[in-house]
């Protein structure tokens, strides 16, 4: 049958009408939005702790047009496990974690940081029930921990006899992973006798220079390290070496000086102006002396008294010393100069300790009448002095003063050390 024109025109016109024809779309749905805030750092994605701690996030979200159907922790693409993850401190049982819920939350989001250095992003994402999400991401930095000792808190240096056996307690926590083993160096080097060395007692030495640690002591180390001095006088540095499982190391250093115990005796100056066999005082022997050249005994003495103020007219005694024969003196007043406040003489056992108090020593900076020797102000009962004569050194404390005023029997007693 023909069509006629008209029809066709109308048929096509049909067919482009009903092929440009779609239904109405719906209104475009709003995603959730998610917010990630911490406690501890003002940025979340610049975070730093140490390797294998706890990363802690607040997580604020709030629903877009559709409820929320899950939240997802990721390390980078990879769901971080359930064994290392918390929500609101509580253990949860899968990642993602299903929400069910359209109102708005918070909540705290923890979980175990890699064990190694390095830099990672973690991501957590909203999903919503038709499938929309939001993911917001922060950045961790690791870092990897020594050992720490806080206990003794600095490097030790001490003097002790041969032979003595010196205590020392380590308490050591584990940086970011256990306690593996303890090293001892001496002067530097790996002992080559560790017979004097012993962890925690004092009847078995140690058989091996790296001493395992397992346990308890891997955990934190707490105990006391023993070390029996040389034999020969000298000075040993001992290093106590601490090296956790990740390889990072803490230590500290126990200088002993093995020393010579001292030589302590009484000594006693007389007034000089009580005759030409006194005035002087021999430290090696606690022997008074002449301060006269012609008397051989002048030849030994390291202290010599300044007698009257000005004799004849004036015979007051000075009670003022100076050096003899070479010797050198200076005050040691406790809390000056670098010495201590609670120095005594007393205090003082080896011989090795007395040198190394000459730089503490005050200068004499009055002089003799005569104006070729540094003395001393009037000495008194408590004074201290250290006294050089050559090589070697003499600490002396004034200890009585013995004052006459009916004759020039003065005299100056000193308790000595060298």
């Amino acid at each position: 049958m023909k069509i006629p024109y008209h029809q066709i025109f109308y048929l096509v016109l049909l067919a482009a009408s009903t092929l440009s024809c779609t239904p109405e779309e719906d209104p475009a749905s709003v995603p959730p939005t998610l917010t990630l805030t911490s406690d501890f750092f003002p940025d979340v994605n610049a975070m730093t702790v140490s390797a294998g701690s706890q990363v802690i996030v607040k997580v604020f979200g709030k629903a877009g047009s559709d409820g929320f159907s899950s939240l997802s922790i990721a390390d980078g693409e990879t769901l971080i496990s359930t064994n290392e993850l918390t929500i609101n401190g509580q253990v949860i049982t899968s990642n993602p974690i299903n929400l069910n819920t359209s109102e708005p939350f918070e909540m705290t989001v923890q979980w175990t940081s890699i064990k190694i250095a390095g830099k990672r992003t973690y991501n957590i994402t909203l999903t919503d029930t038709k499938g929309l999400s939001v993911t917001k991401s922060c950045t961790v930095t690791t870092l990897i921990t020594a050992p720490n000792i806080i206990e003794p808190q600095s490097d030790i240096s001490l003097t002790r006899s041969p032979g003595t056996v010196v205590g020392t307690v380590f308490k050591v926590l584990t940086g970011t992973s256990d306690l593996a083993s303890i090293t001892f160096l001496l002067n530097g080097q790996a002992p080559a006798n560790l017979s004097n060395l012993f962890v925690g007692q004092t009847q078995s030495p140690v058989t091996q220079n790296i001493i395992s640690l397992t346990g308890n002591d891997a955990k934190g180390f707490n105990k006391e390290i023993y070390i029996k001095t040389p034999v020969v006088s000298g000075t040993y540095i001992y290093t106590v070496l601490f090296r956790g499982v990740n390889g990072l190391e803490a230590s500290r250093k126990i200088q002993i000086t093995v020393g010579t115990p001292v030589v302590s005796l009484t000594g006693i100056l007389a007034n000089a102006a009580g005759g030409s066999t006194v005035g002087g005082l021999d430290l090696d022997s606690g022997a008074s002396t002449s301060i006269s050249a012609t008397n051989p005994t002048s030849a030994t003495a390291e202290i010599r008294d300044e007698g009257q103020v000005n004799p004849p007219s004036d015979k007051t005694w000075r009670q003022q010393i100076s050096g003899m024969n070479g010797a050198e003196i200076k005050y040691l007043i406790p809390g000056n100069n670098g010495l201590t406040p609670g120095f005594t003489i007393e205090g003082v056992l080896y011989k090795e300790e007395i040198s190394v108090l000459w730089d503490r020593g005050i200068s004499f900076t009055e002089k003799s009448g005569d104006g070729v020797r540094l003395i001393s102000a009037q000495a008194k009962t408590g004074d201290l002095f250290i006294v050089k004569s050559g090589s070697k050194y003499y600490l002396a404390k004034v200890t009585e003063i013995k004052a006459t005023a009916s004759d020039d029997k003065d005299q100056m007693i000193f308790a000595v050390k060298w």
